[in-house]
């Protein structure tokens, strides 16, 4: 058989988009590498930083000192300037020390996120709402650093660029970014120090806390199955799933508030459902730092969410919330 012209064009044209396709599916997965690489470092290694956060134009210098020893986190988080506060956190507690108000918060929390909260976690099957590739690679604190880029599919959430280091795939940079490019949050190392031991000396607050104020605030959550919730958002965007529901305490108040987490697996939002014993208060936005904060009245309870997330998430998901007839969060079990 002889090929002609057009046949040896389909065939190479056939090849290019095998190769274009293979060496796409290998770029994906090179960048998905590196972000479970970095997840992983983020919670193993030991390490000593300062950086800057930046967000609303405003910016704040702060250190942080995790530690691992043998599974048991340690992390000291530490304001460099304004107020001088110190957090301490513990795989069961967390320790707020703040010199501006004289006054020490303890929290029990025996599921605490990690003090450095900007730097998001790697969890699996999210490229299908996220476009997650590596970019060059650039020089940052005189280290060779692999930009990789998380860039939401929709407008329903905020994507990542983050710097991280070559040789530990620590992050040495980080920007939370709006779907057209807008630089939301950022957090900056200006000294990173990976240490193999970290001793309990730089552990401990720095603030004498002789003369303050203890307040011990005991979080008792009872988790609810998700078959009995009582409450769902029926508009939820492409990806969010109900991850866990809670009745919690509300300081001041004898009634549990319901606490709702919804997660695509990297962005999360926070609902929380009070009874209203007093006049209706209406419906708002508000934005707080990197995230956004939306109530509203809804069958004689408080309804707010909250996120790092566009405004139209937060919005889409309190005005679609109902409520199981009969079910109450007092009777909820």
């Amino acid at each position: 058989m002889t090929l002609t012209l057009r046949d040896v064009t389909k065939v190479c044209v056939f090849a290019c988009c095998l190769l274009a396709s293979t060496l796409s599916q290998a770029v994906e997965s090179d960048a998905r590498e590196w972000l479970e690489r970095m997840s992983k470092a983020l919670a193993e290694r030991n390490y000593d930083g300062r950086f800057i956060h930046s967000s609303d134009d405003q910016s704040e210098t702060l250190r942080i000192v995790h530690r691992n020893a043998k599974g048991k986190i340690t992390e000291r988080l530490v304001s460099l300037d304004g107020s001088g506060r110190e957090y301490i956190r513990t795989n069961t507690e967390v320790t707020c020390y703040m010199p501006d108000t004289r006054s020490v918060l303890v929290e029990r929390r025996p599921d605490s996120d990690a003090l450095l909260s900007l730097i998001p976690a790697y969890r699996s099957g999210l490229e299908a709402y996220y476009d997650i590739s590596a970019g060059p690679v650039v020089t940052i604190l005189g280290r060779h650093a692999q930009l990789l880029t998380v860039q939401p599919r929709d407008e329903f959430r905020y994507g990542y660029r983050l710097w991280l280091d070559a040789e530990t795939a620590m992050p040495l940079k980080s920007q939370l970014f709006s779907r057209n490019g807008r630089v939301i949050e950022q957090v900056a190392f200006a000294e990173l120090a990976l240490r193999d031991k970290i001793p309990d000396s730089d552990l401990l607050p720095t603030v004498d806390a002789t003369g303050y104020e203890w307040i011990r605030h005991e979080v008792r959550r009872r988790t609810v199955s998700l078959e009995s919730v009582g409450w769902r958002v029926t508009n939820l965007p492409p990806g969010f799933r109900l991850q866990v529901t809670r009745l919690q305490p509300m300081v001041g108040s004898s009634v549990p508030v319901r606490h709702l987490v919804y997660s695509d697996g990297l962005a999360t939002v926070s609902v929380f459902i009070e009874q209203v014993v007093s006049a209706a208060q209406g419906s708002g936005l508000q934005k707080v730092g990197s995230a956004f904060a939306f109530h509203a009245d809804a069958q004689g309870y408080q309804v707010t969410a909250v996120g790092e997330v566009p405004a139209v998430t937060v919005k889409n998901m309190v005005g679609s919330l109902t409520r199981d007839a009969g079910q109450s969060l007092s009777s909820a079990k």
